[in-house]
């Protein structure tokens, strides 16, 4: 029997395809699919609308009959997904091309310039266009998308008044930038790399740690505003260990050397309540300061 099946079994959705090349006029030719008779024709031509097996039987009387088959692929109609929205980014930021036509083989191709799934960076305003052509050549797809560019901040300067302190002092820090307000801005401020705040205020207040000598320490912070523009500063603050002692002596001879018995101490200590017995227990001095110190006079 003779049937030739055509090289290219591929259609697209709407298309028809001849499915036997060279026929037999004496033979008979039962094309079926699943089990099912659909054509008693020796060179049917079909329009499946999707992927379809057809089962070839010829008889032509003499010979014992062929059996064969034939898969025609439909390429189907499809959904081309943009991943990327309409978006404004800081001048110079990177923007990642993504198209999707669910798995379907093809061509993507991006105007005016990328290649799909690549990050690119846009200085200006930039609508870039995807067409995508699937293997077949049966359909092709369009979108696009605009990127809008913001100009990038300046963070002028990172400030503190308190450029040394105690341990358990606060710090007050205020970030200067150009120009003054941003858009939807966060600031993450850290000290020595450890992000204490993050807020959308430029300023922050930090409690100096506990050091055992003095040691000078980083504050940075890193601001970022809604389009993903990006600056930071860095500022050193000295921290000194905090100091408290009680003297064992004092001479109160009005000589201005040791005249006066008081604790000795750091500025950021506060004394909260100062009171001196003498030895069988009567109160002789009675101060909450302590900051003047006792005189060694007794009321």
């Amino acid at each position: 029997p003779i049937y030739q099946f055509p090289f290219d079994r591929s259609i697209c959705l709407g298309e028809s395809t001849l499915l036997n090349e060279a026929a037999d006029p004496l033979a008979s030719y039962v094309w079926s699919v699943g089990g099912n008779v659909v054509s008693l024709e020796a060179q049917p031509v079909v329009s499946p609308t999707e992927t379809t097996v057809y089962t070839l039987t010829i008889d032509n009387g003499q010979c014992a009959p062929v059996t064969d088959e034939i898969t025609i692929s439909v390429q189907q109609d499809y959904i081309l997904t943009l991943n990327n929205a309409d978006v404004t980014i800081c001048k110079g930021n990177m923007v990642t091309l993504s198209a999707d036509a669910g798995g379907v083989a093809g061509t993507y191709t991006w105007s005016p310039s990328g290649a799909n799934g690549q990050p690119v960076p846009v200085d200006s305003a930039t609508t870039f266009v995807v067409t995508f052509t699937d293997s077949h050549n049966c359909f092709t797809k369009v979108d696009s998308f605009t990127v809008n560019v913001s100009e990038p901040f300046i963070l002028d300067s990172l400030f503190t008044d308190s450029t040394e302190v105690f341990e358990g002092q606060t710090i007050d820090l205020e970030a200067f930038t150009t120009p003054a307000n941003l858009d939807n801005p966060n600031y993450g401020w850290q000290l020595d790399g450890n992000i204490f705040l993050e807020n959308n205020e430029n300023i922050a207040t930090a409690t100096a740690p506990d050091v055992d000598e003095t040691k000078t320490v980083i504050f940075k912070v890193i601001v970022t505003d809604e389009h993903g523009c990006m600056d930071m500063d860095t500022i050193s603050v000295t921290i000194k260990n905090s100091a408290f002692d009680m003297p064992n002596i004092f001479t109160p001879n009005n000589d201005s050397v040791n005249d006066r018995f008081a604790p000795v101490k750091s500025p950021n200590i506060s004394i909260l309540e100062f009171r001196i017995w003498d030895r069988w227990g009567k109160l002789v001095y009675d101060n909450e300061s302590g900051n003047e110190g006792w005189d060694g006079n007794i009321d």
